[in-house]
């Protein structure tokens, strides 16, 4: 069978120049949409890794908070388990840097250290993640 000229005109498909057509328009479209598209999605993985690192230190929290649920009225032994102030400690609650770890009294709205004489029921504790620098402050009060 002998197809005619006009048999072949009636097929469907692209020829070359419409799919070389095609390519050079999406190349331009993807040369103007890649430098505003480019940080976001480079970006974007700052956000879980800051979540990330916020969790890890949220869940040392939560084992010093376990810690103290276990026995509320031991405030001294909770300091000492925290680790001095300044220190870097990997113990059972997980890895962090002690930035404050101190009892004190609230005068005039402002917490200040206590002197040798005040009471000792409420500790401050203010630990720091090394590699991100997130800070997290908490308050135990003596049960």
């Amino acid at each position: 069978m002998k197809r005619t000229r006009q048999h072949i005109q009636n097929e469907q498909g692209f020829t070359l120049l419409e799919i070389i057509i095609t390519i050079i328009i999406g190349s331009i479209l993807s040369t103007l949409i890649i430098p505003y598209l480019g940080k976001a999605l480079t970006d974007s993985s700052k956000p879980i890794q800051r979540l990330s690192s916020a969790m890890g230190l949220k869940q040392v929290v939560e084992n010093i908070t376990e810690a103290y649920e276990q026995s509320p009225a031991d405030l001294a032994g909770l300091k000492t388990s925290i680790g001095a102030e300044g220190s870097s400690q990997n113990n059972s609650y997980g890895a962090y840097q002690v930035v404050e770890n101190l009892f004190i009294k609230f005068v005039s709205y402002n917490d200040t250290a206590i002197s040798g004489g005040d009471p000792q029921n409420l500790l401050k504790v203010t630990i720091k993640d090394s590699a991100t620098g997130e800070i997290v402050t908490t308050l135990f009060v003596q049960g």
